[in-house]
């Protein structure tokens, strides 16, 4: 998507609507995580094993644990 910091980028845009779409659909789903154009939709693969996906969840974990 076209963006302030992606303006002077040759780079292919997802469209606002598609991008709107997606992220509707995902928040449907119920999705934690929304990835709504191609690009961004490559990092998604790994992102479930990923370091930083994997500190999140334990975190979260120590978040809910009341001890």
């Amino acid at each position: 998507m076209d963006t302030d910091t992606s303006r002077g980028l040759d780079l292919p845009k997802a469209a606002p609507s598609a991008v709107a779409d997606a992220i509707l659909d995902g928040v449907a789903a119920g999705d934690d995580e929304i990835f709504p154009d191609p690009l961004s939709a490559t990092l998604s693969k790994s992102r479930p094993t990923s370091p930083v996906k994997l500190l999140e969840r334990s975190n979260a974990a120590l978040a809910a644990d009341p001890q």
